[in-house]
């Protein structure tokens, strides 16, 4: 689990999660998941931990299938890691708590990271985001921006999320 992915990125920070019900479940991934965080720490990560040229930290990358249901994310997220459909594909929710996380989504907003999705999650009344959300994939790289928010829960308490384009 302490296998480097980059310079910055070690494998245990993308598949760490505090849901410690799915802990031991998240901490083995296939070496297909292992491979498409590595390739995401290389292409987005690691450059983007340059470009801040500050540490950021992930509260999320890797989530095994039981986890992303527990947690409200889409059947097709990107947090899987390509575990279901073998896609080569990853995401990360991220935080910068040197500089803020404002700053970090306009700084990846405006940079030419070759990101899928950019989503500003649950900003609060300042439009502050909680974390932001990059996901990547290499052949669907849309650079969406989102800004998403919980508008509610479902049954089991997973939170229901909204989006709006921005």
């Amino acid at each position: 689990m302490e296998k480097q992915l980059t310079d910055h990125w070690n494998l245990s920070e993308l598949v760490i999660t505090q849901h410690r019900a799915y802990l031991e479940l998240n901490r083995n991934p296939s070496a297909h998941v292992v491979d498409n965080l590595t390739k995401f720490a290389t292409n987005i990560l690691e450059p983007l931990r340059v470009l801040n040229n500050s540490p950021l930290h992930a509260n999320s990358g890797y989530r095994c299938k039981e986890l992303n249901h527990a947690v409200g994310g889409a059947d097709n997220s990107q947090h899987i890691c390509g575990a279901v459909n073998k896609q080569v594909e990853a995401a990360a929710d991220i935080i910068d708590a040197k500089n803020g996380n404002l700053r970090l989504f306009e700084l990846i907003r405006a940079s030419k990271l070759p990101f899928d999705q950019l989503i500003t999650e649950c900003p609060n009344a300042n439009g502050v985001p909680a974390w932001i959300h990059i996901s990547w994939n290499p052949t669907r790289n849309r650079r969406m921006v989102l800004k998403a928010k919980i508008t509610g829960r479902r049954p089991d308490g997973a939170p229901l999320f909204s989006y709006e384009s921005l």
